[in-house]
Parts: structure tokens; sequence; C-alpha cells
């Protein structure tokens, strides 16, 4: 009974893996800035994990989540997602779908349910001015709260093709000039202690490309 059960674990838990591999290759095959965003965002909720603490399978899970929060972007028109300049008002509108968009798209294909309100909450703000429900403080899926921080970080030290990108230390004074308002306070706290703590031969870097155009934090 106890091989049986096991071996069914391993089973499930090789089918989410083939799962979170084959929506990476979906959102590679969109956009390659947006996939390589994924990776780098994946990569910083793992140091923010670590520096909260967090259990092995709550950082796992956490950088799965991470890996697939942009996947609604999947759904945005080619023109939209990689335009080479700032987005209309319009533009901007279709782009803030994505999360709502990529909920829906896991829902169908009935896999990652853990990654839903990762994908669906993350561009939620602290303050209750986020979207798509303005939600706010604790309302917010702790995940969600931490995968903020890190896209928004990413965003703010990635070459754009109509924004250039700004140093590690200008980013992370960025994030606390906007505890309380955009960001968890705590989060914050911890993701900046993470990144003074971590010798720069420890970093993991994607390269951040200019060419793909409108992700941006806003976004």
């Amino acid at each position: 009974m106890k091989n049986a059960v096991l071996a069914q674990y391993k089973t499930k838990r090789d089918k989410h893996r083939t799962a979170i591999e084959d929506i990476k290759y979906i959102i590679a095959g969109k956009d390659a800035y947006t996939f390589e965003h994924c990776e780098r965002v994946s990569y910083y909720c793992g140091l923010i994990g670590e520096s909260m603490n967090l259990p092995d399978r709550t950082r796992e899970a956490l950088k799965e989540g991470a890996l697939l929060h942009d996947l609604g972007k999947t759904a945005i028109p080619d023109e939209i997602l990689n335009k080479q300049s700032a987005l209309s008002d319009s533009e901007a509108k279709v782009m803030r779908r994505h999360p709502q968009l990529g909920a829906a798209i896991l829902q169908e294909a009935g896999c990652c349910k853990r990654a839903l309100p990762m994908i669906l909450h993350h561009h939620e703000r602290y303050n209750g001015t986020g979207y798509p429900y303005k939600l706010s403080g604790k309302q917010i899926p702790f995940y969600a709260r931490i995968i903020s921080v890190a896209d928004c970080y990413d965003a703010m030290t990635s070459n754009r093709s109509y924004n250039d990108a700004i140093g590690k230390k200008e980013a992370l004074r960025g994030l606390i000039l906007n505890k309380g308002s955009q960001f968890d306070p705590d989060i914050v706290n911890s993701f900046v202690t993470a990144m003074q703590t971590t010798p720069e031969s420890h970093m993991y870097y994607i390269p951040a490309y200019s060419k793909f155009g409108a992700v941006a934090a806003a976004y």
C-alpha cells in the first residue's frame, strides 16, 4: 500500500512538473522578454522566500507561481504586447486584463491551481489602488504580494525600448519609498535584506532585453 501511494504521488508530481514546463514553453513561444522576465521574477521570489524563512515547499510553490504570473500576456495582441513605445490608455486597459486572462487559461487547463491567486492578484496594491479587484493589505494573497515586489523590481532594472533600466540601489530605493502604498512593507524589507546580503557572484542573471517593448511595472 505504501509503495502504491508513493508511486501515485510521484506520478502526480511528474504531471505537475510537465504542466509547468509546457506553460513556460507557451510563454516563451509568445514573447521571449515575458519568458525571461518570469524567470527572473521567480528567482527574486526565491530570495524573498529564503529571507522570510519560508519552508522549502512554500518557496517551491511561490517560485512556480512566479514563473506563470504573466501567463495572461499570451492572450494579449502582439501589437500591444510588443509595442515599441508607451501604451495608449485604451491599450493599457487591454494589457491590464492579463491577470484575469491568465487565471482563465489556467482554470481551463485544469492544472497548477495553487498558482491561480498569484496570477490573478499580482497587480493589486497594498493601499487598494491596484487591479483587477482593488484588494488591499492582507486581503491580497501572500504569494501575490511577494510577486508584486519582485515583478516591479525586475521591471525597474530591465531595459525596454522606451525606458532604460535603473540601477539596483535606485530600484531598491523605489521599493522602500512605496512601502505601505504599493507594497507590503514586510516583504519589501525582506527583499532589500536579501539583495543586500546576497553576493553578486551568487546572483542568478537572465539577460533583460529591450527588444520586446511594453511589459513594465505599470502593467
